[in-house]
């Protein structure tokens, strides 16, 4: 018994030591951030501070306060996703130090005041109407506006809970989010026949700057999906061609820029920057290459 005793002890102060060596190292406070935890799971933090032996944070997502131990922190990165901490047992893995670019979007607020803006014109003067609106995702009536980040919603007024139907964009919550039928209405022009299930959701805006707001959603190209149809019959496969597109809000042309396939978005890039341009292997370029390049031009 006293043995087993004495081995619980050590092993308690290895654990305590462990965990004090690691936090002395992590640069506390951090105002704001993205932490990654030994699951790989990314979180964006505000106000990250050590308590004892623990290293805790407000959880944007979720609004509440997450606690760890520092042994379990794999990486922080602050809000520009400039490293600041690497846990020395990760120090070697791969790719540990790549600046992740991607996801810098979960933190993007245009500086857009809040309401619907119901016309394109409304939306370049910056000047939404007044009324409030609730946040809801597609298989729930409405949802509070306690939810700080849906990719695709649709919105409600908060009145009378009718769905907001046919306008531009909506500003909510810091976030920016443009109607899809807004963007399929004012697409360039060479960006034919694609179209969405749910022309009166919503995207958000995951990036931006002075020359693009970058956001996506899944479409489908209309002639391929006639075509799969026509040949097999069967309506479910021809609906399974949709794929995630990116697509960019052209502040000088004041008009949507969808890239409907790899050979579309080479030549979008070729005319800002061939640099940047790929060979198109896959007849849909990869999501990640196109997130980031819009994150070099926009």
């Amino acid at each position: 018994m006293r043995f087993r005793l004495m081995r619980k002890s050590i092993l308690l102060v290895i654990v305590c030591f462990s965990c004090l060596s690691f936090s002395q190292e992590i640069p506390v406070p951090i105002a704001e951030g993205v932490i990654t935890i030994t699951t790989n799971q990314r979180i964006p933090f505000k106000k990250l501070r050590k308590e004892g032996l623990e290293i805790v944070f407000y959880n944007i997502l979720t609004r509440s306060d997450y606690r760890y131990l520092p042994n379990t922190i794999k990486k922080i990165e602050d809000k520009e996703l400039n490293i600041l901490y690497i846990n020395p047992k990760f120090k070697n893995e791969p790719n540990i130090r790549e600046k992740y670019i991607p996801l810098i979007s979960r933190l993007f607020k245009p500086e857009y005041p809040e309401g619907i803006y119901f016309t394109k014109e409304d939306f370049i003067n910056k000047t939404p109407s007044n009324e409030l609106v609730l946040l809801g995702d597609k298989n729930e009536p409405y949802r509070d506006d306690n939810i700080v980040i849906c990719e695709e919603p649709f919105f409600y007024y908060k009145e009378t809970q009718k769905k907001v139907k046919n306008v531009f964009a909506v500003s909510h919550n810091g976030f920016l989010y443009f109607q899809i039928k807004a963007i399929l209405n004012n697409r360039n022009k060479t960006d034919r026949a694609q179209r969405n299930d749910y022309p009166q959701s919503f995207v958000r805006v995951k990036s931006g700057g002075d020359n693009y707001f970058y956001v996506e959603s899944e479409l489908i190209n209309l002639w391929a999906e006639s075509l799969t149809f026509a040949a097999t019959g069967n309506y479910a496969l021809a609906e399974s061609l949709s794929n995630t597109k990116g697509i960019v809000w052209d502040f000088k042309n004041k008009e949507f820029n969808i890239f409907k396939n790899c050979e579309d978005f080479n030549n979008f890039i070729k005319s800002i920057d061939s640099q940047l341009a790929k060979k198109c292997e896959t007849q849909q370029p990869n999501i990640k290459w196109v997130r980031e390049v819009i994150e070099k031009i926009k």
